[in-house]
């Protein structure tokens, strides 16, 4: 990209940008690392917004068909060849499986902690049955 078409691009980025919405804005600036040049991932999204990873995709997919729509600045970089770099290609890739990596995390853990409560339930079940025995027991011995 020559000097004068990254000063386009980044004229047209600012202009797509400035048509989101605040929160749209924040998390493509986040997703993307524009304001640090560090990209956050879905997780990190989600947790200073409050929503979850699969919410922040929904919501990275409506952005993306914001910014290709054709009367969008952006739309010519987003969905001419021309102007996928292979760099970028690797990107998305690495993205899409980043969010595969991060999805599968998020099941694990959701499947522990379902396992943790169920072992909790279970150990309060079975309190509460060894008290009955005593119980029985003591009525038995006449105690």
């Amino acid at each position: 990209m020559t000097e004068i078409e990254e000063v386009e691009f980044k004229l047209d980025l600012k202009q797509a940008l400035n048509e989101l919405s605040e929160r749209e804005r924040s998390l493509i600036v986040m997703r993307y690392g524009l304001n640090d040049g560090v990209p956050k991932t879905l997780d990190e999204i989600g947790r200073v917004h409050g929503i979850t990873t699969a919410r922040v995709r929904k919501y990275l997919a409506k952005i993306h068909a914001k910014l290709t729509h054709p009367a969008n600045p952006m739309h010519e970089y987003l969905t001419q060849k021309e102007h996928i770099s292979e760099v970028a290609i690797k990107d998305w890739i690495d993205e899409a499986k980043e969010w595969e990596v991060e999805e599968a995390e998020a099941k694990a853990i959701r499947a522990r902690e379902r396992q943790e409560r169920e072992l909790m339930y279970a150990k309060r079940d079975l309190l509460a049955m060894q008290d009955k025995v005593r119980r029985i027991e003591a009525n038995l011995n006449g105690n």
